[in-house]
């Protein structure tokens, strides 16, 4: 449990934040976005993980002067913390396809003592953040060591999420496009055909609003899915089987098993923000020479959904979460995807399916 040689206080983060970046005024690099109405501040110490906080989030506009800061995250690489030794730890993730300590040498895991909640991702350090009031304090020991990707995915963007859903920007592990303002959203475990799938659609017509997380708000007027429009991972057997994406790209070199390709430039004409609730696809690679759609009553729909994004790390943030996707799956129509060997024919059945609900 331990990563460090301090106690996280266990009342208030908001005196640490101030002094735990300061200390080091050459290297501190203040950044500040509006992430779809929220907010959010990164203070870094330390110009790699600065950096990462960019490319996470400089696909947002960056947050109007005089504009309330709603999350406040500080990053130090000079601090070091330890987890409370009361802090009860959250179940072990139970994702079959990719350990991050066997993958990564990371151990993640969350933790929950009072109104704090704690996320340890040893040996990369630990942090401690407060959902209520929007504070967020991050040790990271050494980072200068770590490939940027890890701190960029293991610690930012896991600690970022759940910053937000306590905003009421609830995350969904799917990929998203839209046709005439309603949403079609592909979510399930990696290597289910949700990438490729949803980017077929994208490169033949639908509007493009994210490739692997979307955010779900409600409101009293219902859901609205929010686009994160990060750059593409895609494999080489996604280019293969995608014909207009590969003209898209032109020439590329995989010097990994996914090549991460810019969504801004591929999708630049027809990238809305935002979309109301349409279709929910679940895709599953099969042998079949068509592509076939069966239909998902709403319970089962929510109990798909809820393990591809639901965190139980405060009871009042998760039961708004659970509300959201709730209202999200009784207002969505929700197929199991069976994807067959016609590769072209798939955005046409999703239009067709779109249009008069006729499954094909």
């Amino acid at each position: 449990m331990q990563c460090g040689r301090e106690p996280f206080p266990f009342d208030d983060l908001s005196r640490l934040i101030p002094g735990c970046v300061g200390a080091h005024d050459n290297d501190v690099r203040e950044q500040t976005w509006d992430v779809h109405g929220v907010g959010v501040q990164v203070v870094a110490d330390n110009p790699r993980v600065a950096s990462c906080a960019e490319r996470l989030l400089g696909v947002f506009p960056p947050l109007s002067p005089g504009s309330r800061l709603n999350v406040r995250m500080a990053l130090t690489a000079h601090r070091q913390w330890d987890i409370p030794g009361d802090a009860i730890p959250f179940p072990p993730s139970s994702h079959k396809l990719i350990d991050p300590e066997t993958a990564y040498g990371v151990k993640p895991r969350f933790w929950r003592r009072e109104h704090l909640n704690y996320y340890s991702f040893a040996p990369m350090g630990c942090a401690a953040y407060d959902l209520g009031k929007g504070l967020c304090v991050v040790g990271l020991s050494d980072p200068d060591a770590y490939r940027p990707w890890l701190i960029e995915h293991l610690v930012l963007q896991m600690l970022l999420l759940e910053m937000l859903r306590g905003q009421g920007l609830f995350w969904l592990h799917a990929g998203c496009v839209s046709h005439d303002g309603r949403a079609v959203l592909f979510t399930g475990h990696t290597g289910s055909g949700k990438t490729t799938a949803c980017l077929n659609l994208a490169v033949n017509g639908f509007d493009f609003l994210a490739e692997d997380r979307i955010f779900v708000r409600s409101d009293g007027s219902g859901v609205t899915l929010l686009g994160y429009p990060r750059d593409m991972a895609v494999t080489p057997e996604t280019l293969a089987l995608l014909p207009a994406l590969r003209e898209r790209v032109g020439a590329v070199t995989f010097t990994a098993r996914k090549l991460r390709l810019p969504a801004a430039a591929l999708f630049h004409g027809n990238r809305p923000t935002s979309a109301i609730p349409g279709l929910i696809l679940f895709p599953r690679i099969t042998e079949a020479a068509r592509t076939t759609f069966q239909s998902l009553p709403p319970t089962q729909t929510l109990c798909r959904l809820l393990p591809n994004s639901l965190l139980a790390s405060q009871p009042d943030v998760s039961t708004r979460h659970f509300s959201a996707l709730s209202s999200l799956a009784r207002s969505s129509r929700a197929y199991e995807l069976l994807l067959g060997r016609d590769v072209a024919a798939l955005p046409g059945l999703v239009r067709d399916l779109m249009a008069d609900g006729t499954v094909p």
